[in-house]
């Protein structure tokens, strides 16, 4: 039977479910947990590689230089 983790605590299957659990479910309800409007559950991941986290904003100051497009031309 296949896995998923709870993203909230919720009730299934005559228990509670508490966040980030991993949980055995039936097949019929695997497109009811993970596809709702609201989604309860997460297949668990396979050791795929996490995102790099996006750098962090530099001050205003540097950004505004760093951006100046050199073909557009001050009008008169």
């Amino acid at each position: 039977m296949p896995k998923l983790v709870a993203l909230e605590r919720f009730y299934y299957n005559g228990r509670n479910v508490e966040m980030g659990e991993t949980f055995v479910v039936e097949e019929k309800d695997i497109d009811l947990l993970t596809h709702a409007v609201k989604p309860m559950a997460k297949q668990p991941d396979r050791g795929e590689p996490e995102p790099e986290p996006e750098p962090e904003p530099e001050p205003e100051g540097k950004r505004s230089a760093r951006y100046r497009r050199r073909d557009v031309k001050a009008e008169d």
